[in-house]
């Protein structure tokens, strides 16, 4: 067997409760979770997940962007000012 040791974190109650629910439905429970986290985190030798200070710049903002730009580039579409872009 292996041998495993223990982690203690604080966590509000809340957030312990939605990660449960969300485990749950996952079929897998918390320390599992966590214990799947950080072997992530051994194998990718740093997060397993981009970590940005503005949301803004997630993957699908960025592909809805290019995809506009693509569009408003082949003449496709024609925009007035930046606002009808992100609309």
């Amino acid at each position: 067997m292996l041998k495993t040791t223990s982690i203690t974190t604080r966590i509000s109650p809340e957030i312990k409760s939605q990660a449960e629910e969300i485990t749950a439905k996952l079929g897998i429970n918390l320390s599992d979770a966590i214990s799947m986290f950080i072997s992530q985190l051994v194998i990718y030798k740093g997060l397993p997940f981009q970590v940005t200070t503005d949301p803004f710049y997630n993957p699908n903002n960025i592909a809805y962007l290019e995809r506009q730009l693509h569009e408003a580039n082949s003449g496709n579409k024609i925009y007035r000012d930046i606002t009808e872009v992100v609309e």
